[in-house]
């Protein structure tokens, strides 16, 4: 399939073989060829790499650190050797769907002058066996007020490489309350506590986003969340 469009896929990860053997496998079935995937290795104590090598598992690149440095600087350290023009997010623990890739390319396409997209997601709970589904925020303007972390997530959002020039990179932060001091989010440090993810660098980067560009919001649902309890 010829395409000057290609995609980035960042994954940190630690301590979770077989979580993300599934998450690799969702990106190796993808029917869309032009995309390259970061496994940041956060410190973990067994061998990552040896691992993914023995799925069998191409396309990706490595990169490892010594000891844990938390989520954020494994998302930096992602987002700094990425070589392609869109970028994205793939939890350790979750999949894409086999037809992301292909499905978003279309969109690029008709959408030519957009530079963020974000879709819709299924949640699922293997020990109460239900599914259910997170839809796609929407927004025709650009974002200005506060939005609940729970609106999006990581994996359910791209944006074009070029955005980092406005945005940035994530805070340097080691702890999710020091992370949430760094943010400069309205309302964020004030609730961080109460928060399911109580790091929230999903939401970050989505509202710094959403600061300088209108996402497109598309119908389809293509990330799937596995809630890590239930596994």
């Amino acid at each position: 399939m010829e395409s000057n469009i290609t995609f980035s896929i960042i994954t940190p990860t630690c301590n979770r073989d077989w979580q993300l053997k599934r998450a690799c496998e969702s990106v190796q079935r993808q029917t869309y060829p032009h995309w390259e995937h970061i496994i940041v290795d956060d410190g973990s104590k067994n061998d990552v790499k040896a691992y993914i090598e023995n799925i069998p598992y191409t396309g990706y690149t490595y990169i490892r650190h010594n000891e844990r440095v938390e989520r954020v600087m494994s998302y930096n350290d992602g987002l700094k050797v990425v070589k392609n023009d869109w970028v994205m997010f793939l939890d350790d623990d979750d999949e894409i769907m086999p037809f992301q890739l292909e499905y978003l390319t279309e969109a690029i396409k008709d959408n030519p002058d957009t530079k963020i997209f974000n879709w819709g997601g299924l949640v699922t709970n293997k020990k109460a066996r239900w599914v259910r589904v997170r839809d796609p925020v929407q927004f025709e303007e650009k974002l200005e007020g506060e939005v609940e972390t729970g609106q999006i997530v990581n994996g359910q959002f791209m944006f074009h490489k070029s955005c980092l020039e406005k945005t940035g990179l994530f805070p340097e932060a080691r702890n999710c309350y020091e992370f949430a001091d760094m943010a400069g989010i309205p309302g964020y440090n004030s609730k961080v506590r109460t928060l399911g993810n109580p790091w929230g660098n999903d939401f970050y980067m989505w509202y710094k986003l959403t600061r300088y560009y209108i996402p497109k919001k598309l119908d389809f649902y293509l990330y799937i969340t596995h809630l890590r309890t239930t596994e």
